[in-house]
Parts: C-alpha cells; sequence; structure tokens
C-alpha cells in the first residue's frame, strides 16, 4: 500500500476529531493530531500557524520556552520520560482542542477540507464562538441546539451526532 504524507496527515486528522467527538482517549487524540499537524506543518513550511507562532516566540527570545510547551505532551506520550516515575502532569483534553484548531487552520491554508474539520470548525464557532472575529452563521446554530449550556462531554456528543449526519448525506442544507 502507497500513501503520501498527505494523505496520512488527512487519515489522522480525520480520526483525531472523530475520536475527540466520541470523548474517547484524549491521549491517541493528542498523538494523532500531534501527527498530523506536523506533517501539515511541513506541508505548508513558514506560513503555518504554529510556525508563525514560533517565529514570534523567537523575536522576543522565548522561542525554545513556547517550543517546550507545545512539544511537551507529544514527546511525553511518544517517547516516555526516564524519569522513575514517569507521569505527565496536567495533560487537558483542551489541548487537544487548541491542537485541533491549529490543524484545521494550516489545512485550510493548503485550500483543503474534510467533512471532520467543516463540522469542527462549526461546532466551535457555537461552542467558543470568542475564538472567531465574527459570529457563526446563523444556519449553524440551529444544527447543533441549545450546545452552550452543555458540559464538554455533551457538546461533543451533539458534534459528533452532526458529524453522522454529514458523514451519511443526511445533514440538512
Amino acid at each position: 500500500m502507497d500513501i503520501t504524507s498527505r494523505e496520512a496527515a488527512l487519515n489522522q486528522l480525520g480520526t483525531a476529531i472523530r475520536l475527540y467527538f466520541e470523548d474517547r482517549d484524549p491521549v491517541s487524540v493528542h498523538t494523532l493530531i500531534s501527527a498530523a499537524g506536523e506533517l501539515l506543518d511541513r506541508m505548508v513550511g513558514s506560513s503555518s500557524p504554529r510556525n508563525d507562532l514560533l517565529a514570534r516566540a523567537e523575536a522576543v527570545g522565548r522561542r525554545r520556552e513556547v517550543s517546550d510547551k507545545l512539544n511537551a505532551p507529544r514527546n511525553f506520550f511518544k517517547h516516555g520520560s526516564n524519569d522513575i516515575e514517569p507521569i505527565f502532569r496536567n495533560f487537558s483534553d483542551d489541548i487537544n482542542l487548541y491542537s485541533i484548531v491549529w490543524a484545521c487552520q494550516t489545512l485550510s491554508i493548503i485550500g483543503l477540507s474534510l467533512p471532520e474539520t467543516k463540522i469542527f470548525k462549526s461546532w466551535l464557532s457555537v461552542v467558543e464562538p470568542d475564538l472567531f472575529l465574527a459570529p457563526p452563521p446563523e444556519t449553524i446554530g440551529p444544527l447543533f441546539g441549545d450546545i452552550r449550556n452543555q458540559s464538554r462531554v455533551e457538546q461533543k456528543k451533539i458534534g459528533r451526532d452532526v458529524l453522522h449526519l454529514e458523514l451519511t448525506g443526511k445533514l440538512p442544507d
């Protein structure tokens, strides 16, 4: 089987978003999204959002610090630790949310989209509207119902349900 790095990144990103919405194994989500993000970053080079952030950090002498923070969970999950009791402290699924946002943005720079990224960005515009400069289109809100007042677990379930409708061709226009 031959597979390109682009195909690998798309597969990893789609799978990470599906697992995220299913609220399953945040470590696997993080590992997949990190791998996809790394491939996507290489495809766009200096125009990647991650590289842009690191360049801005370098300008103020903090590239190493920012890079270490960004890479700490990925490196731990990939390589482990030499500590006697290897524990990654304070890992949060919120890290996955932001990692998926970055990967979706990088994918947009390439000019590509997946059903998973389309639904994730729509879901995020309703769940975390402060992350966007403009409010979500009026057509998106009804798809997700009263999602803002739900727990994150319930928000993910709603996202999963809308994604299922999209993937099965049953999402209303």
